[in-house]
């Protein structure tokens, strides 16, 4: 066995002279490579010149390695067979082991090279993405940094507002604390005013009150009534024969003195009974002059089938007015007024006097005659809800009470009193024009006063800035009456010449115990009016005394453009009331304003409808 191991061993060795033939291709190899240089052929790749000289090396072959292998094994044939190396199981392990070793490496060892480069291409993966993550947090971080350049500034400009706001606060603080010590010293000083007031007026209202429960003692007793009246007579006769007298100087004669001084004395009696029936209640009624008495029982006619408009209709006159209306049987009553409390109780006592049916005859509006806005409101749904309207009784006023502005700018007497009946009216006379077209007589009642012969004599009615002027409670409350008889005879100059059947009339109710002669006469007259109002009250007439004027010229008058007085006197009035230019120009005034305040539309329609 060792001799056959021996002839292959050498046999092996006789095959190693092919060798040098193959050493000598990478010669010939790159002779030729340059040679394809040389004949601008395309170079080889560095790969491939590598893997060829390799192969070129000894062992590298398969016939290199089969010769190797054969000598190796000759080898150990060898130093077997001359006992050199004895083969045990130690040998026979290591050899297996090598075997295996050797087999892995060559069959699993790529395996686990392209697994771990597999592995090594993912760590890689992952450590750039990391990078190029932690390189945009970097580049974003940086970025954020140059942006904070701007918030730092704007910082520092809080910084400074707000340094200044708190020094501001500071010293709105010690304002309010300065203010608070003011007030607070203030309260105090009021607190001591007002206390005195307080004395002083319980002293007052104390003297006042025992002075007025003796005359309410002395008034009980009718003889001291009849007293009184005779002696305000006399008063009143003397006064005006002393006039009569100083202006007649030429008289000599004592028979026609004593005739002409009889004639006086009696034209002085009858104007002192008429005064007082005019204006008093009670006792003095029975002074009426004949002719001029008029019964709101027999004298009002049967209203069936009309309708009528009052304006603070639901209490005081415009009660009266409202309840003698239902009473004589009218269709359908539109009362205007602003307390809504006072409506319901209107509308109980009607109930409580006549019946359910009567109630339902009335249809309260909420207005304020100041609200010019409303009122043209409140005309239009009247317009839409009737499509008649016989009777209108502008009697809602403000009464004698301190000066104050609309929100129209405008002195809330001449605002309420005046133009807001002249706007409520204007727009009503499509309406009433309609009534009177078709056969019926209209009438239009403006609530006045004799009151208004205390309007200051500068009046002109030339401007807003006139009409603006505090002049006073009683001389503004008297102007605004004045405005009453003026928009009247207005009214019967131009539009009952064109509508004969709308008559247009003013009215003086004369001292009648209302809310007005009650209550609104203490704000501007706290002590005065508290006497006047008690002292006056068992001469003063009722609601329905009052309303008798008003009741005339709504259902009964053939004339137009007159002063009524109780119960149905006609009187001239004052020289201003009969100034035909003055009321032109109250007019035109009146026009002007409603155009500058409330706009030109209502211009359009009122004052009146058409600008005569």
């Amino acid at each position: 066995m060792a001799s056959r191991l021996a002839r292959s061993a050498i046999g092996a060795a006789r095959a190693r002279p092919t060798l040098p033939i193959r050493s000598a291709a990478p010669a010939v190899s790159a002779f030729t490579t340059s040679s394809a240089r040389l004949d601008n052929t395309p170079a080889k790749k560095p790969e491939d010149t590598a893997n060829s000289i390799l192969n070129a090396l000894p062992g590298n072959s398969i016939a290199s390695k089969t010769a190797i292998l054969s000598a190796g094994a000759g080898v150990s044939i060898a130093a077997i067979s001359n006992e050199l190396y004895v083969v045990n199981e130690e040998s026979i392990v290591a050899l297996s082991l090598l075997t295996i070793y050797w087999a892995v490496y060559n069959y699993a060892g790529p395996m686990y090279r392209e697994w771990a480069q597999g592995q090594s291409e993912k760590m890689k993966n992952i450590l750039n993405a990391a990078r190029d993550d932690h390189t945009s947090a970097v580049k974003a971080r940086i970025n954020s940094v140059k942006d904070l350049g701007g918030v730092i500034e704007i910082t520092k400009d809080l910084f400074a507002v707000s340094k200044e706001t708190a020094q501001l606060e500071a010293q709105a603080y010690e304002l309010e604390q300065k203010t608070a010590v003011t007030a607070e010293a203030k309260a105090v000083l009021d607190s001591w005013v007002r206390y005195e007031g307080q004395v002083k007026a319980r002293q007052q209202r104390e003297l006042a009150e025992s002075v007025i429960a003796k005359i309410e003692k002395e008034l009980e007793n009718p003889k001291v009534l009849d007293q009184i009246l005779k002696q305000s007579v006399a008063d009143v006769e003397t006064v005006l024969r002393t006039l009569r007298l100083t202006s007649c100087p030429r008289i000599t004669t004592t028979a026609f003195r004593t005739t002409r001084n009889q004639s006086t004395m009696s034209n002085v009696v009858r104007a002192a009974q008429t005064t007082l029936s005019q204006n008093l209640g009670g006792i003095a009624e029975k002074f009426t002059p004949t002719g001029a008495a008029f019964s709101l029982e027999n004298d009002v006619p049967d209203q069936s089938g009309k309708v009528a408009l009052i304006t603070g209709g639901s209490e005081g006159i415009g009660y009266g007015c409202t309840w003698t209306l239902l009473s004589k049987n009218i269709s359908k009553v539109f009362i205007l007024s602003l307390n809504e409390q006072t409506a319901k109780n209107c509308k109980q006592t009607i109930q409580e006097d006549m019946d359910e049916d009567m109630v339902n005859r009335i249809t309260w509006i909420q207005c304020d005659m100041g609200d010019w806005k409303r009122v043209v409101e409140v005309a239009n749904q009247i317009s839409k809800e009737t499509d008649r309207l016989d009777i209108v009784i502008n009697n809602a006023a403000r009464g004698i009470m301190t000066y104050e502005l609309t929100d129209y700018g405008v002195d809330r007497h001449f605002a309420v009193n005046h133009v807001g009946h002249v706007i409520l009216t204007s727009h009503l006379l499509p309406l009433l024009k309609k009534t009177a077209e078709q056969g019926n007589k209209v009438r239009i009642s403006n609530q006045a006063s004799n009151a208004h012969e205390m309007t200051p004599k500068d009046t002109k009615f030339a401007s807003l800035d006139e009409l603006n002027r505090d002049i006073g409670p009683m001389p503004q409350y008297g102007r605004a009456k004045l405005t009453s008889i003026l928009y009247s005879r207005y009214l019967a100059r131009h539009l009952t010449k064109e509508y004969p059947n709308i008559l247009a009339n003013a009215t003086h109710p004369g001292v009648v115990e209302t809310k007005m002669s009650k209550d609104d006469i203490h704000e501007p007259y706290p002590i005065m009016g508290y006497a006047m109002s008690k002292g006056m009250a068992p001469f003063k007439k009722d609601q329905f005394q009052g309303c008798v004027p008003s009741m005339y010229c709504a259902t009964a008058t053939e004339k137009s453009g007159e002063y009524i007085c109780p119960p149905a006197d006609v009187e001239s009035g004052s020289e201003f009331s009969q100034d035909e230019q003055l009321g032109e120009q109250l007019m035109k005034l009146t026009r002007e304003i409603v155009k500058e305040k409330f706009g030109a539309e209502s211009v359009d329609k009122g004052c009146p409808l058409k600008d005569y």
